[in-house]
């Protein structure tokens, strides 16, 4: 059983024993002499980075455009194995050097960013683009990945690395 704090117990700091309720916290209001207590950033302090005095949360991290939306490290050579991602449910392999990323929580809009970079399988360089056939969407991105000898050739790739960026 917990045992709540009443408003002024909390403000007199008499018993550290007891929970804080929402009303106790509404009552102290912030300040740097009360240990634990911490004030929230507004999403638009936030945006513009006004305010270094106060902590964003994570919903309003989570909606901030510097923040990646979706990560992923995957193996592209055989069967396709995601060694780590965030906000990505799967891979699908499309064929040779062909792949979707699908997203676990679709992105706001088509208009995000996609970076990536993966690791020639041969000599030479690999680069990667995307599908010449497929437009991005809010939930999948389509992609290709080739080897560079001299000539461009679709080739799967051990190493793909992709972070998406947006609203």
């Amino acid at each position: 059983m917990v045992e709540l704090a009443t408003d002024a117990e909390a403000q007199a700091k008499a018993d550290i024993t007891r929970a804080l309720t929402p009303s106790n916290l509404a009552a102290l209001g912030a300040s740097t002499t009360f240990a634990g207590l911490v004030e929230l950033a507004t999403a638009a302090e936030v945006l513009t980075g006004t305010d270094t005095a106060r902590a964003p949360s994570v919903a309003t991290m989570g909606s901030h455009q510097g923040v990646a939306k979706a990560w992923v490290n995957f193996n592209g050579t055989g069967t396709v194995a995601i060694r780590d991602s965030y906000n990505v449910t799967s891979i699908t392999d499309n064929g040779t050097g062909d792949y979707t990323v699908n997203f676990a929580a679709s992105m706001p809009s088509v208009n995000y960013v996609a970076c990536g970079m993966c690791r020639p399988n041969t000599n030479g360089r690999a680069t990667m683009e995307i599908n010449t056939t497929v437009d991005p969407t809010a939930s999948a991105f389509r992609f290709t990945t080739n080897a560079f000898s001299g000539i461009q050739t679709a080739a799967d790739s051990s190493w793909v690395l992709l972070s998406f960026f947006g609203d």
